[in-house]
């Protein structure tokens, strides 16, 4: 099966640097190339990639901005930059990996595959959705402590937040790591209990205790006394949704 890679760059040595690495992998690969982001709004429209390796700084359109322009996003992206400052916030954009340039050959690899894996586990989630055939929502979600199998019941979990690498889901008293993609709990959990309230955040309303609002910034208590920010484009939803 051939993978779809748009590299997105407005240096020629750097997408050449990624094209090289690229062929070194020997993956079966499909490669379109953009030297801006306005470019790569409109390649990615139409040749939907299922990678995409990312520059942060470019003339006129950011990598964030051309990220803002897909609500719903099919792709993965990693992000390569000469800059280190904006770790956190691409993480919060659901980025698969972030490498500084210049990078070697086996930091590339790492983000490579990283994405690769990423995509291979939403096809098996989605294949056994599909098997179900039902379309129920998830009641129990399994997450890795040790070598053990933990099985958490969705009515336990207070809210789940992509933070830095990795989605980490919240109960009253402790955290765990879950392997499933923020995107693809936002669809398999049942809309009635669970929404977004940031890009990075889902929440359980029914484990709201408070909501507060000010100087313009939206904040949620939840009922094990921790904090959550609503983003501003959520914030008319969680007021309405909560008659605030």
């Amino acid at each position: 099966m051939t993978l779809k890679l748009l590299l997105v760059d407005d240096e020629d040595d750097a997408r050449d640097i990624l094209k090289q690495y690229i062929a070194e992998t020997r993956e079966i690969v499909e490669i379109v190339e953009a030297r801006n982001g306005i470019e790569a709004i409109s390649i990615i429209k139409v040749f939907k990639p299922q990678i995409i390796f990312l520059d942060i700084e470019m003339p006129e359109v950011s990598g964030f901005d051309v990220l803002y322009q897909f609500e719903d996003r099919s792709f993965k992206v990693v992000f390569q930059t000469a800059y280190n400052e904006y770790a956190v916030k691409a993480f919060e954009e659901d980025a698969i990996d972030y490498i500084l340039k210049p990078f070697t050959k086996e930091r590339f690899d790492k983000a490579f595959y990283k994405a690769i894996d990423s995509l291979k586990t939403e096809k098996k989630s989605s294949v056994a959705t599909n098997l179900s055939g039902w379309g129920f929502h998830l009641e129990k979600i399994s997450v890795k402590v040790g070598n053990t199998l933990k099985i958490i019941p969705v009515s336990e979990i207070l809210y789940f937040k992509a933070e830095l690498q990795m989605v980490k889901l919240y109960t009253s008293s402790l955290d765990y790591a879950c392997e499933i993609p923020l995107r693809l709990l936002e669809e398999r959990l049942d809309p009635k209990i669970f929404t977004r309230i940031h890009r990075n955040c889902l929440v359980n309303i029914h484990e709201v205790k408070s909501l507060t609002s000010e100087k313009g910034r939206t904040t949620l208590t939840m009922s094990n006394g921790c904090k959550v920010e609503v983003s501003r484009d959520k914030s008319k939803l969680l007021k309405d949704l909560f008659k605030f």
